[in-house]
């Protein structure tokens, strides 16, 4: 199984005008990843659906949002995941859905940070590997490439007027930030 993933600093706008791209192209759904309570997903059909878009409540990119991305008319296979109190939880992931990808937006953490976010996976399916192409090609027409990060414009924008660009949690050395300027 191959993995790739594409890291990059984005805000919401940055992130909208990208996926709007791709939405135009093919119809897409985007699922909240995680293990629940609750055996149904919760599934956004376009991009502008899903709220706090670009906006981190947590300082630590290992804790942003994750969404899995398929195709809208593949079905979203939930897996249950019995737990050491016997309780039984829902995980939505990559596992039992080969076709998808991972998108983990990122974003602006209290207006003095932006935290990376990547797309990628786990890709052993053709359709995985398509939607990620899309992704990758459709980022490089509205990012820009500096170093191993792609940044959106706004994105660039904020880092050149100080703000930081995070690439792991607001706590490291800022020497582990993504300098613009470098």
């Amino acid at each position: 199984m191959r993995r790739m993933q594409r890291d990059f600093f984005a805000t919401r706008d940055d992130i909208e005008l990208w996926l709007r791209v791709i939405e135009a192209q093919r119809a897409i759904k985007y699922a909240v990843c995680g293990l629940f309570k609750n055996k149904e997903p919760t599934v956004y059909q376009m991009i502008t659906e899903i709220p706090d878009l670009g906006v981190m409540i947590a300082d630590n990119e290992s804790l942003a949002d994750r969404f899995l991305v398929v195709p809208r008319d593949l079905r979203i296979n939930v897996r249950s995941v019995p737990q050491a109190s016997g309780e039984i939880r829902y995980a939505v992931d990559q596992l039992h859905n080969p076709e998808s990808l991972i998108f983990q937006p990122g974003g602006l953490y209290e207006r003095s940070a932006l935290i990376c976010g990547h797309i990628g996976g786990s890709f052993s399916n053709h359709i995985a590997n398509k939607l990620f192409q899309e992704f990758d090609v459709a980022m490089k027409h509205g990012f820009k490439s500096h170093r191993e990060y792609y940044v959106g414009r706004e994105a660039r924008s904020l880092g050149l007027e100080g703000v930081r660009l995070i690439t792991m949690h607001v706590h490291e050395d800022s020497a582990y930030d993504l300098d613009l300027k470098k």
